[in-house]
């Protein structure tokens, strides 16, 4: 059945309408919805404005985010020029249970992966919202990839899994959003327009720098992830700090914000990671210094140590993989904010500091800043 199954679907040609979603350092899948636009999950790019589109042709192409419903956890972009490949058509009624689907999406950077499985519920009601449950495998990275059915057409659009479950996710019926794909596939200049962000609650449009929606009160997402896990009250007030210290350093946390508990801010000669960890226990402030010198490394080494012992009271340098980490942790149980932000700037200085020695004095080249530290 399976075998059959897989002949009557055109495969190169979903493969074509099925794309890779980058940005900044979050990754994920999309699809070509109607002729200039694509769908993805709004997890997979945060508040990003921009994204690159990854082809099956091995094209990378430039794409503007024109809207977002954080409710759905479902964005749209424009191409800023043809992807060179068929809309992947949408099925005219929706998913039914004990129907035969397949998730298509690129998890774990594996490129353009099926799995196949049925469908389990069609009217699944998490926070308000409907999904369709399937037991299709889904991973990190299958977000925003299309739940098609036996004759190739979208269905839905898988969105997050149960955490310790095996094989339980959850996808978008594309009803849900079909007519926001109507509105946008007629609209003249799509590609030039700025994004749309929506209250969840209220439908209020949002400015993507306010904490709580000016209409109705609600605090806003970082993202549309679903809230299966409760956050400790530590996690919370680390957050709210962490945020806040972003702000007063001038930038905006949701245009830096990159997972959970993660930003990533760039600086004129590096970029500084922020990450609470998963408990809200610690809070770690790291900067990518430089790259390992090809020569002189017992020097190096020597430099390294010296460095901890004499120059970097709270922050400490260490090697990750082949890239010198400058990195201070700050328990959140007596955590301030003014003390955060002193060792945030000492922090930001010694990496000024400390870059300019070992390229100077070593010959390390600078780190690279597309990899999580």
């Amino acid at each position: 059945m399976l075998a059959g199954a897989r002949m009557s679907l055109d495969w190169d040609r979903i493969r074509g309408s099925v794309v890779g979603i980058r940005a900044g350092a979050s990754n994920g899948t999309g699809w070509l919805a109607a002729e200039n636009v694509l769908v993805t999950n709004v997890h997979v790019i945060g508040y990003a404005e921009e994204a690159i589109v990854l082809t099956e042709r091995g094209d990378e192409i430039p794409t503007r985010v024109v809207f977002v419903d954080t409710r759905l956890d479902v964005a749209l972009l424009a191409p800023t020029r043809a992807l060179r490949c068929a809309p992947l058509p949408i099925a005219e009624r929706g998913a039914e249970v004990g129907d035969v689907v397949y998730a298509i999406g690129h998890p774990l950077g594996l490129s353009f992966t099926v799995t196949r499985g049925i469908v389990s519920a069609t009217n699944r009601i998490v926070e308000g919202v409907p999904y369709v449950q399937t037991d299709a495998a889904l991973n990190p990275g299958n977000s925003g990839g299309p739940l098609i059915d036996e004759r190739g057409r979208a269905v839905g659009m898988s969105t997050w899994i149960r955490r310790g479950a095996h094989n339980l996710g959850f996808a978008v019926p594309v009803s849900s959003f079909l007519r926001l794909i109507d509105e946008h596939a007629v609209a003249a200049d799509l590609a030039s327009r700025r994004a749309t962000y929506r209250c969840k609650t209220c439908d209020t449009p949002y400015d993507v720098g306010d904490e709580r929606c000016l209409s109705c009160g609600a605090a806003l997402p970082f993202t549309a992830g679903r809230s299966v896990v409760l956050y400790a009250r530590r996690y919370v007030e680390a957050e709210r700090i962490v945020t806040r210290l972003i702000s007063q350093m001038g930038y905006v946390p949701t245009r830096v914000w990159v997972d959970r508990g993660k930003w990533r801010l760039p600086q004129a000669n590096g970029e500084v990671w922020i990450d609470i960890d998963d408990d809200g226990e610690y809070v770690s402030f790291a900067a990518r210094i430089a790259k390992l010198p090809k020569h002189g490394h017992e020097a190096f080494y020597r430099f390294l140590l010296t460095f901890n012992d004499q120059a970097s009271g709270a922050c400490r340098s260490a090697l990750v993989g082949d890239v010198v980490v400058l990195s201070h942790v700050e328990p959140t149980a007596f955590m301030s904010e003014a003390a955060v932000g002193v060792e945030l700037g000492r922090l930001l200085d010694l990496s000024v500091q400390l870059r300019d020695i070992l390229q100077r004095t070593f010959g390390a080249a600078p780190a690279p800043d597309e990899e999580e530290p």
